[in-house]
């Protein structure tokens, strides 16, 4: 899977209004929420803010809810800074990325499998989904 991330942005956040160069330059109004697991990402958000003579986010809150995250994103001016794909889900529901002009960050992302592991019931369920998700997505038989 591409994992392209993304500044997020409840559906009636003021910034998608703007044209997208002008979104760019007027992200670091706003304040950031942070999920505390992807601290790391924010480094990456920085050296790209830079690179446009912008300031860094300003991150008013850290949480290790996501949920929480997504919450303060949808109900007010807050951005999160995460990969599109939670959009797609319905934990994502009311938020879009912005629409910036360019991509920040983008990896892809995958699953090792170990023979021997599929003995262990999350593993399965995990395949499973995996399977489920490919099948709908391809519509190839799972």
């Amino acid at each position: 899977a591409r994992a392209d991330l993304a500044v997020l942005a409840g559906k009636t956040h003021p910034l998608h209004e703007l044209p997208p160069g002008e979104a760019l330059s007027r992200l670091s109004e706003y304040p950031f929420v942070s999920f505390s697991a992807a601290r790391d990402a924010h480094s990456t958000l920085s050296a790209f803010l830079r690179d446009h003579g912008l300031p860094p986010p300003r991150i008013m809150c850290e949480t290790s809810s996501l949920f929480g995250c997504l919450e303060l994103v949808r109900k007010g001016d807050f951005l999160l800074y995460e990969t599109r794909m939670i959009t797609e889900c319905p934990v994502g529901f009311d938020v879009t990325p912005l629409e910036i002009g360019q991509e920040i960050k983008g990896f892809d992302m995958g699953i090792v499998y170990r023979e021997g592991l599929d003995s262990l019931p999350h593993v399965r369920r995990l395949m499973a989904i995996m399977a489920e998700v490919l099948h709908e997505k391809t519509g190839s038989a799972p």
